[in-house]
């Protein structure tokens, strides 16, 4: 049996960055929640230093549950569920649970505002098939993922530095690599999607994935692009991303909604 390329691993560790980005895990089953409206006005933050993990943008309560639809990704049409699965003063876990799998995913709530500490899964993430596995480790993060306050013109960057160890076909192989991201805020623009309408914040994000991988010796670098537009909605999170892709193995576009949301 031949050996997964170089190329498809790559491929793999660069996909995870659109994960990363928008906190959005991978496939799963939603939840039987029924489509809502919540068209309301932007509110203002209630960010204090007794209560950090309060954000306008993302209801961090224990069990609020988020499913989505993705199509146009490479990997096919998929759905999934993402759901707080724990909270305390200065942070929070999101849990993200597909067909095959489930994924955490730490955050850290700030003064600044709420950031992701990690790819997934505690301190690392793994990629796996059945002829090569990668685990990824976050190093050093800095910046901020989802400020406590945002206003149209806002700008503010993150930059996640990880390094991995795998194997392909058995053989050792390592990666470094860095995801620097950019964002922007655009303002406010209404968004319908089978979740509901929403009054949403528009965000874009310019991401940068620049990756080395080492096996046997050869060290293959590689650097992705991704071009992203986000909607987070007030008191609601997530409602929909619009991503173009420019990998090594071809450009993609990728849409993700909110299917439904259950806020308790």
């Amino acid at each position: 049996m031949n050996k997964p390329s170089i190329t498809k691993v790559l491929f793999s560790i660069l996909l995870l960055a659109t994960a990363l980005a928008c906190n959005l895990g991978a496939p799963g089953e939603p939840p039987g929640q029924p489509s809502q409206d919540a068209s309301t006005a932007i509110p203002e933050s209630s960010n204090t230093a007794t209560a950090l993990c309060d954000n306008p943008f993302y209801p961090v309560e224990l069990n609020t549950t988020w499913a989505y639809k993705s199509v146009g990704s490479p990997v096919g049409e998929y759905t999934y569920t993402e759901t707080i699965t724990d909270v305390r003063a200065d942070g929070f876990t999101i849990t993200s649970d597909h067909v095959s799998f489930t994924r955490m995913q730490e955050w850290s709530c700030t003064l600044e505002g709420l950031l992701a500490l990690t790819l997934d899964d505690g301190s690392s993430a793994g990629i796996s098939s059945d002829q090569f596995q990668m685990d990824l480790t976050t190093k050093n993060i800095s910046g901020v993922s989802l400020p406590a306050s945002i206003k149209p013109g806002d700008h503010w960057t993150q930059t996640t530095e990880y390094e991995g160890n795998g194997n392909i076909g058995g053989t050792a192989v390592t990666s470094q690599g860095t995801m620097s991201s950019n964002f922007e805020s655009l303002g406010e623009e209404s968004v319908t999607v089978p979740g509901g309408t929403f009054n949403a914040m528009k965000l874009k994000l310019d991401l940068t994935n620049d990756v080395q991988l080492t096996m046997q010796g050869l060290i293959t670098p590689s650097s992705s692009k991704f071009s992203m537009v986000l909607w987070w909605a007030p008191n609601i999170g997530l409602v929909k991303t619009n991503t173009a892709a420019e990998l090594p193995s071809g450009a993609y576009t990728e849409t993700i909604e909110l299917q439904s949301y259950n806020i308790p």
